[in-house]
């Protein structure tokens, strides 16, 4: 009996088993099917939540990859930024909003509503036009960040290849057309006008420019032997990237070298280096300088010396230096009747704590008179005199000769006088040097006869600019 009762107990339970079994079975399958749609939903939403957020940060090589057909996209939104700029393209991404308000699904197919917020196309074309189209990219910019947003909503279709949801490409160029589509009109940016292609003349001018060494200090010339020259140049306006070039010639006018300087952001200064490969000759060379257009606006000069010479000081003096006279008139010479002498030099610079010594010398080297002169106090003009040592005479009195007819037979009124030829012009040389004998100043000025002043043909004085008479 025992052993019966538990056989029915256990055919009992298999038969309470199976049905509870079935009726599980039976409602995960129709649970599946909910599920199923659900996902394909949600993994719709993660594809448009994608390709939104791609468009926001205007990332243009992941935007087409949730759309079926990416080649197209990265095509066009290639037009968008060559046409445009991509600056623009950005600000219009920044821009725009969009929320999936709905989306459904059919087995491989779906859709889904979105509305999208974005500036407004229109508002920036009637801008545009207004203003011709606007002066560059940074200006169309602007204008995006400014100009009303509005809103609108689509309908996008998406089916899944290959595994994944995509958006069709009919729907993912229907949407970029209305966010971008106007930045592919080419007037919304003004036509820069052409250029002549012959750089404008600037007329360019120099206020200073001096010869430096290789510590960049002010030099009075150079020796032979020499590896460095270089003339610095100032201007009086500033310029932004003018190629300025410049050369360097000898007194015969062949070009030694040729070089530019790039006067950059608002520069008023050009250097006009040389490293010369071999020794230089003595004498005097050039440096020329051109503007960009090829037309030349400077040229200065400096004297490459013998080694063993000593190189002058480095001073520049003004037009108005030269030789007067005792009421403060510029000459050209002096008569042999002036006993008084007088230089007066304008150095374009000031100077001071300077040690002078000077001294006048005629033709024949004598020493008329020598004086020192310190500077103690800042200044910009040099006075040089002399008065004529008592007895010295420049012009020794001559007597004059008389020629007679050769008949040998005339009365007194036939008798004629005829002088003698004019001697040569005498002259009074200045030499001023620094304490340690290096040259300062060297300047000669002509001593005429008082009674050969006015011969025929000759200058008179006032005719030329004083200050020219022999300066070094």
């Amino acid at each position: 009996m025992k052993q019966y009762g538990r056989k029915i107990l256990s055919i009992g339970c298999v038969i309470l088993f199976l049905p509870g079994m079935f009726s599980s079975c039976k409602k995960r399958n129709s649970g599946n099917t909910q599920d199923a749609s659900a996902v394909a939903e949600q993994q719709i939403r993660n594809t448009l939540d994608d390709f939104f957020a791609y468009i926001k940060i205007a990332k243009t090589d992941k935007i087409g990859s949730r759309s079926d057909d990416p080649a197209l996209v990265e095509e066009y939104l290639q037009k968008v930024t060559e046409t445009s700029g991509s600056k623009p393209f950005e600000t219009a991404c920044r821009r725009m909003d969009a929320e999936v308000v709905s989306v459904v699904s059919s087995g491989e197919e779906g859709n889904a509503k979105v509305k999208i917020s974005y500036a407004d196309p229109q508002s920036v074309k009637e801008s545009a036009a207004l203003e011709g189209g606007f002066a560059d990219i940074g200006k169309l910019s602007e204008t995006i960040s400014t100009v009303p947003a509005i809103s609108k909503e689509f309908t996008m279709n998406i089916r899944k290849t290959d595994g994944a949801w995509k958006i069709t490409s009919g729907s993912t160029m229907e949407l970029l057309e209305v966010l971008f589509g106007y930045l592919t009109e080419t007037d919304l940016i003004a036509e820069v006008p052409e250029t002549s292609k012959d750089p404008v003349t600037m007329n360019m001018s120099v206020f200073d420019a001096y010869w430096v060494d290789t510590k960049g200090k002010e030099t009075g010339g150079y020796h032979c032997s020499t590896e460095y020259i270089c003339l610095y140049v100032y201007t009086w306006n500033t310029y932004s990237n003018a190629d300025i070039k410049y050369e360097y010639l000898n007194t015969s006018g062949d070009i030694l070298y040729t070089n530019s300087f790039l006067m950059k952001n608002n520069t008023d200064w050009i250097a006009c280096a040389w490293k010369p490969e071999k020794a230089l000759p003595e004498g005097d060379i050039y440096c020329r300088l051109y503007e960009p257009s090829g037309e030349e606006f400077h040229t200065s000069k400096v004297t490459i010396f013998n080694d063993a010479e000593m190189i002058p000081f480095p001073i520049t003096w003004t037009e108005d230096s030269g030789w007067f006279d005792s009421t403060g008139n510029p000459v050209e010479y002096y008569t042999d009747d002036i006993t008084l002498f007088e230089y007066r030099g304008s150095s374009l610079k000031p100077y001071q704590g300077l040690s002078l010594k000077y001294r006048f010398v005629d033709d024949e080297g004598q020493v008329l008179y020598e004086g020192k002169m310190n500077l103690e106090e800042e200044t910009e003009t040099f006075m040089f005199s002399m008065e004529l040592p008592e007895g010295y005479t420049l012009y020794p009195e001559e007597t004059a000769e008389t020629t007679e007819e050769p008949t040998g037979k005339t009365s007194a009124t036939e008798e004629t006088t005829v002088p003698t030829e004019l001697p040569e012009p005498k002259h009074i040389t200045l030499i001023v040097e620094t304490e340690a004998g290096q040259p300062f100043l060297q300047s000669t000025i002509e001593i005429r006869q008082a009674d050969a002043t006015n011969i025929p043909g000759e200058t008179t004085p006032g005719e030329t600019t004083p200050g020219t008479s022999g300066e070094t």
